[in-house]
């Protein structure tokens, strides 16, 4: 299990791995709350970094427990996992504004793939399926084909 940060904040891994501790405050090399591993993973599985980060924020309010302190000499600095808590919402938040909408079956070639799919389940509706034969130019009542 290694923990690394450095001052990089580029699109490869150890840029994004930097960025997510960033934002998640987990930058701190003397309170190692999450390993190199774990923020790989949790990349892998969220959508962008602000998302990332704020499950980061999440495991490290999961691991603070209830309320940490340190004091040197009149110096004092508390924190726990209501800020992390805190964290991850307004993280979460951001990270809903990269979110992309996506919508299938814009393309001729996707649409050829997804007719051409044994395994995919035959739709409810189609193109063509009220046409009556012999009342129109409509010869079938079957699936659109388009051709690639």
């Amino acid at each position: 299990m290694s923990w690394t940060y450095t001052q990089v904040f580029d699109a490869t891994t150890i840029g994004l791995r930097n960025k997510i501790r960033l934002f998640a405050q987990e930058n701190n090399s003397v309170r190692q709350q999450v390993t190199d591993e774990e923020i790989d993973f949790v990349l892998g599985e969220e959508a962008n970094v602000y998302m990332a980060a704020a499950r980061v924020a999440e495991l490290v309010a999961g691991r603070v427990g209830a309320v940490a302190s340190k004091r040197v000499g009149s110096l004092s600095i508390t924190y726990g996992s209501q800020y992390y808590s805190q964290l991850a919402a307004s993280l979460r938040a951001r990270g809903s504004l990269y979110q992309v909408p996506t919508a299938g079956g814009l393309s001729k070639s996707e649409k050829l793939a997804e007719q051409q799919d044994t395994d995919r389940v035959k739709p409810q509706f189609e193109i063509g399926m009220q046409d009556i034969p012999g009342t129109g130019d409509v010869q079938s009542p079957v699936l659109m084909r388009v051709e690639p």
